[in-house]
């Protein structure tokens, strides 16, 4: 049988306080707040872990595909926030085609790539076609990243992935369009049409004027998971 381990020495009534690191590496340790026990720490398993190395490898490669067609853009802080969050959120200056995006965006990678595929296979031949007097330079976007529920409140909203964008206007030469129902037969009526249809394919959902009141002024577009298909009203 081993040997009864000896009682530790009883500490000092009043133990010394440490001594304050110095030169570069110095710390105010204070800042840090104290430090979690084992117990409130989250417990990670290997195949979460296996899952995380995944997801962010992938969005690095994502990236990559931004940099080589020339998008223009920042890769913004990971945002946790409640169910809510966005890996590596992306914040788009220009897409590929010269078209700008304002406000500031914080969007999942891949929802970035479906925006650019929108805006150069059909946003910009279809301005050609119905506003050929006009150059469209830019997209107004209203909301990509909210922590929010649908609507319906019955399940998180895409924004809260950060893999939905709301554009609430075109911008051209001459000034914005805003979106909004347009007097059938007219050259804004023949774009926007032109822009809601071509929209059903780079996103697999398009809800935008005629869907319903809540988008009467913006289209929304995302990449939720469907297994039937884009969902295009």
């Amino acid at each position: 049988m081993p040997s009864a381990r000896p009682d530790p020495p009883a500490a000092p009534i009043d133990p010394p306080a440490p001594s304050e690191p110095t030169g570069s590496k110095a710390r105010d340790t204070r800042a840090l707040g104290a430090v979690p026990n084992r117990s409130e720490k989250p417990d990670i398993t290997p195949s979460a872990a296996v899952r995380a190395a995944r997801a962010v490898a992938a969005s690095l490669a994502c990236e990559d595909i931004l940099r080589e067609r020339g998008i223009e853009f920042e890769v913004r802080p990971s945002i946790s926030e409640d169910r809510c969050g966005v890996l590596r959120p992306v914040a788009i200056t220009k897409l590929s085609s010269g078209i700008t995006v304002e406000p500031a965006t914080a969007l999942w990678c891949p929802t970035v790539l479906a925006l650019d595929d929108w805006t150069t296979q059909t946003l910009l031949p279809a301005a050609k076609t119905f506003e050929p007097d006009h150059a469209l330079s830019g997209l107004r976007q209203v909301s990509t990243y909210v922590c929010r529920d649908r609507g319906s409140g019955r399940k998180i909203s895409e924004h809260a992935r950060g893999s939905a964008i709301d554009i609430g206007a075109f911008i051209f030469d001459d000034g914005e369009r805003p979106i909004a129902p347009r007097k059938e037969g007219s050259e804004g009526e023949a774009f926007q049409k032109a822009a809601h249809e071509g929209a059903c394919g780079p996103f697999s959902t398009v809800l935008g004027p005629g869907a319903d009141a809540d988008h009467a002024n913006h289209f929304h577009l995302d990449l939720a998971s469907r297994s039937n298909g884009p969902f295009c009203q």
